[in-house]
């Protein structure tokens, strides 16, 4: 008996993890305002909570679903951080 008390307060010491709050939408909303345009509707997939008490949201086009991309945003939900995978593509060799 004792020797499970003990196990359970050791792994109650580690870093917990962050709860993504119930009302993800409003978190993400603030991402979808900087992404949509007339032409253009993101398609929003909230994700996870990080170490550091941000959210990462992932998005794609609904007309492109090939552009996709992702936002951080702190639990206020402003925008932190906003990545496009056009961003991470490699320029080709110049000739």
């Amino acid at each position: 008996m004792l020797l499970l008390l003990l196990f359970s307060g050791i792994s109650s010491c580690g870093p917990k993890k962050p709860v993504i709050p119930d009302d993800v939408e409003a978190i993400a909303r603030s991402c979808y305002e900087t992404l949509a345009t007339l032409e253009r509707t993101p398609k929003l997939e909230p994700s996870e909570a990080m170490e550091d008490g941000t959210y990462l949201i992932l998005w794609s086009m609904v007309e492109l679903p090939e552009e996709k991309g992702s936002c951080i945003v702190d639990g206020s939900g402003e925008v932190i951080l906003l990545t496009n995978n056009a961003d991470l593509q490699e320029e080709p060799p110049a000739e």
